[in-house]
């Protein structure tokens, strides 16, 4: 993110990054490409038609991933919001996530 912001300035010494803290679009563009790539090996050179949808394959079944993952890593961690989701074990949600990639991935190349 720093390069990012750092090239942006470089080109524009007036380039403001949102609030300093917060990113827009380009940021969660440059966050979102590097986890493609170092979680699911997708390397896209722009945004794909299906990460703007908010509603197709691919976003659900991260969604899910993320899902499985967050509620058992915070059960795991004992973790006490009475509000928490419904978590499994975390090994079995860790076997679940993997299985999800594989979703993620045909999702990916179906755009």
């Amino acid at each position: 993110m720093m390069s990012f912001i750092a090239g942006r300035r470089e080109a524009d010494p007036a380039y403001k990054y949102n609030d300093g803290v917060h990113p827009e679009d380009d940021g969660h563009w440059v966050m979102a490409r590097a986890i493609l790539s170092d979680v699911f090996g997708i390397e896209p050179e722009r945004t794909p038609e299906w990460a703007k949808s908010m509603d197709g394959d691919f976003i659900r079944a991260v969604s899910r991933r993320r899902d499985v993952l967050n509620a058992a890593w915070r059960e795991h961690v004992g973790h006490s919001n009475p509000d928490k989701f419904e978590a499994l074990p975390l090994a079995a949600a860790i076997r679940l996530a993997d299985s999800i990639l594989e979703d993620i991935r045909m999702a990916a190349e179906q755009a």
